[in-house]
C-alpha cells in the first residue's frame, strides 16, 4: 500500500517538544525513503526549528501559541494562531499538499485549519494515552487519528481511529552492552541503571537520585544520569559532596545526550518520566523501567505509564513519593536479574515496533 505514496506531497506538522516533534520525524523518514516530497510546519521557539533543518527537511516557521493564561495572553494566542493560520494558509495553497500529518501542539492548528479549508486530506498522531487538547480539538478535520495507546480511542467518539502505536526513528535501536558501555566510560560487566528526566531535567528525580548516592557508595554499579542541561552544575556540585573519590560505584553525569541508543543499551534498568515516546522507545528496547511521571499537564504521563506497568514490564512511584521510595526500589531490582529479564519480556509484549509504518499505511488509505 505505501507504494501509492510514491512522490506524494506531505506536509507535516507539530512540535514544541521532542514528543511531539519525534514521532513527526519517524514518519517523515519513512515518506523520504519513498521519495516523497516533505514539508515541515513548526513554531519558531519550538524545538523542531533547530532540529528540523538539520534533518534535511524544508521547515516553514508559522506563528502559534497556546490559549491559556489572562484573558490579554489568550487574545494574543487567537491573535498568533489567525497569523499562522494565515501564512500556513499561503504556503500550503501555493505548495498543494496531498496530505497534512499533525503530531500534536498547538502548533498543528494553522496548518490543520489550512487543510481543511483547501480541502486537504488530514491524518492526526496522538502520542498520549490522554489526548493533548489541540488533537482533540482538530480531530473533527481529520480523516483518521493514529493512536499510541488503544484505551485512547474512548476519546474520540465517531471520528476513525487506528492503533498504530508510536512511531520512532530507526536509530533508536540495541547494540552490545560492551560497546556502549565502553562509549560511555563504564564498567563492562557490572548492573547498570539509567536516570533520565526527560529533556528539560526533572528536579525531584535529580535530588531523589544524589540522595541516594550517598547510601550507594560502595555499591560496585554504573550509573548513568540525564540530569537535563540547567540542572547539570548543581547536580554535580552536590555530587561531589556525596559521592568520595575513592567510591566503588561508577557515575557519569550529563545535561544532555543525542545518542539515547547507547546509554539504552548499556541500561539494565531505566529510572524515567512517562512520556508517550519515552514509553515507545523503551518498550520497543524491552527495557525494564521505573516511571515517575509528571504529576502536571493533566496527568496524562500516568496514564501513559499504567499501560506498561499493568503487564508488568515497569514499576510506578508518584512523583511526590520519589524521594521516598526510589532507592528501594532499584535496590531490589538491580538484586533481582530473573525479575529483570521478566520484565524486559513484558515491556517488549507492550511494544508497536512497527507503528511508523502503520501510519503510513493509514495515510495511504487516507488518500485512496
Amino acid at each position: 500500500m505505501t507504494a501509492q505514496l510514491h512522490k506524494r506531497r506531505i506536509a507535516i506538522t507539530g512540535g514544541g517538544t521532542g514528543g511531539h516533534l519525534y514521532p513527526g520525524l519517524a514518519v517523515a523518514d519513512v515518506f523520504r525513503q519513498m521519495e516523497c516530497e516533505l514539508l515541515y510546519l513548526g513554531s519558531a521557539r519550538g524545538l523542531e526549528a533547530e532540529v528540523v533543518p538539520k534533518e534535511g527537511y524544508p521547515f516553514l516557521a508559522v506563528p502559534s501559541r497556546g490559549i491559556a493564561g489572562s484573558p490579554f495572553k489568550k487574545l494574543l494566542a487567537v491573535g498568533q494562531l489567525a497569523l499562522g493560520t494565515l501564512k500556513a494558509l499561503m504556503r500550503l495553497s501555493a505548495w498543494k499538499p496531498d496530505l497534512v500529518v499533525g503530531t500534536g501542539g498547538f502548533v498543528c492548528v494553522p496548518a490543520v485549519v489550512s487543510a481543511a479549508v483547501l480541502g486537504v486530506p488530514v491524518v492526526l498522531l496522538e502520542q498520549n494515552a490522554v489526548p493533548g487538547k489541540a488533537i482533540k480539538v482538530l480531530s473533527r478535520f481529520s480523516k483518521a487519528v493514529c493512536l499510541s495507546f488503544a484505551d485512547s480511542k474512548k476519546y474520540f467518539p465517531g471520528r476513525r481511529t487506528e492503533w498504530t502505536g508510536n512511531p520512532l526513528r530507526s536509530s533508536i535501536k540495541l547494540k552490545s552492552k560492551q560497546e556502549a558501555r565502553e562509549i560511555l566510560g563504564l564498567h563492562p560487566d557490572r548492573p547498570t541503571l539509567l536516570v533520565a528526566g526527560a529533556s528539560q531535567g526533572a528536579k525531584s528525580i535529580n535530588k531523589a537520585l544524589v540522595d541516594a548516592l550517598e547510601v550507594w557508595k560502595d555499591k560496585e554499579w554504573n550509573i548513568v544520569h540525564l540530569t537535563g542541561r540547567n540542572h547539570l552544575a548543581r547536580v554535580q556540585a552536590r555530587v561531589e559532596s556525596v559521592l568520595p573519590n575513592d567510591s566503588a560505584l561508577c557515575y557519569r553525569s550529563f545535561g544532555f545526550r543525542k545518542d539515547m541508543e547507547n546509554l539504552y543499551s548499556a541500561a539494565d534498568l531505566v529510572v524515567s518520566r512517562a512520556g508517550a515516546t519515552t514509553i515507545a522507545e523503551l518498550t520497543c528496547l524491552g527495557l525494564p523501567a521505573i516511571f515517575v511521571p509528571y504529576p502536571f499537564a493533566g496527568g496524562h504521563q500516568k496514564e501513559n505509564a499504567r499501560v506498561v506497568v499493568d503487564s508488568g514490564g515497569a514499576r510506578h512511584i508518584p512523583d511526590e513519593l520519589v524521594g521516598e521510595n526510589l532507592r528501594a526500589e532499584v535496590e531490589t531490582l538491580l538484586a533481582d536479574n530473573s525479575l529483570l529479564k521478566e520484565m524486559s519480556k513484558r515491556s517488549r509484549e507492550a511494544a508497536r515496533p512497527d507503528a511508523s509504518e502503520h501510519v503510513v499505511n493509514v495515510c495511504c488509505e487516507v488518500m485512496k
